[in-house]
C-alpha cells in the first residue's frame, strides 16, 4: 500500500506540537479529510513513526551504497562518515522540523530507531569485517567495532 507522507507539511508535527497534534491537525495542514488519513495511518504516532522511516531509511539507503562501493573498507568508512554528518548536517539547517522529530524519536527509544541503528552497525560490522580480511584493519571483532562506532552520545543530534 502506498503511504502518503506530509512532505514539506511537518511544521504541524515541530516536537513542542509533537504530542498536542491531532489528527484533524494533520488532515487539515495536507488538505485531506481526517478519514481520509486514517485511511493511511491508523494514529498519529503512525504518521511520526512514518515520517521518521522515511529520513532513517535515506541515511541507511546511503550507507548500504557505500557499503557495495569497489573501493577499500578505509575509503569506505571515511565515505560513510562524511556522508551520514553531511545527511545530518542538511536535516538540521534545511528540514529541522524533520530533525526534531527524529531527536523526539530518540529521547523516547521509539523501535524504528532501535531497528535503524541495528541496521547501520550490521553495515558498519560488514565493511570492518571486509576491512580486517585484506588486511586493511587490525581489529579482532569487527561487531564489537561496530557497536564502537555508536558509542551513546550526550549530543542526540549525533546519531547514525
Amino acid at each position: 500500500m502506498r503511504r502518503a507522507h506530509p512532505g514539506g507539511g511537518g511544521a504541524a508535527l515541530s516536537p513542542h506540537r509533537l504530542h498536542k497534534t491531532s489528527m484533524a491537525d494533520i488532515a487539515s495542514e495536507l488538505g485531506m479529510s481526517p478519514a481520509n488519513v486514517y485511511r493511511f495511518f491508523s494514529s498519529r504516532d503512525a504518521i511520526n513513526e512514518s515520517i521518521c522511516g522515511r529520513v532513517l531509511n535515506d541515511v541507511a539507503d546511503i550507507a548500504s551504497a557505500i557499503a557495495r562501493a569497489n573501493v577499500p573498507a578505509m575509503e569506505k568508512l571515511d565515505r560513510l562518515l562524511t556522508a551520514i554528518h553531511r545527511h545530518n548536517k542538511m536535516t538540521m539547517v534545511e528540514e529541522e522540523h524533520m530533525h526534531d522529530l527524529i531527536v523526539v524519536a530518540m529521547h523516547e527509544k521509539w523501535s524504528i530507531i532501535k531497528a535503524h541503528v541495528e541496521r547501520m552497525v550490521a553495515i558498519f560490522e560488514a565493511i570492518i569485517r571486509e576491512g580486517i580480511e585484506a588486511g586493511e584493519f587490525e581489529v579482532e571483532d569487527a561487531a564489537e567495532a561496530a557497536r564502537a562506532a555508536k558509542l551513546p552520545s550526550r549530543h542526540s543530534s549525533i546519531r547514525f
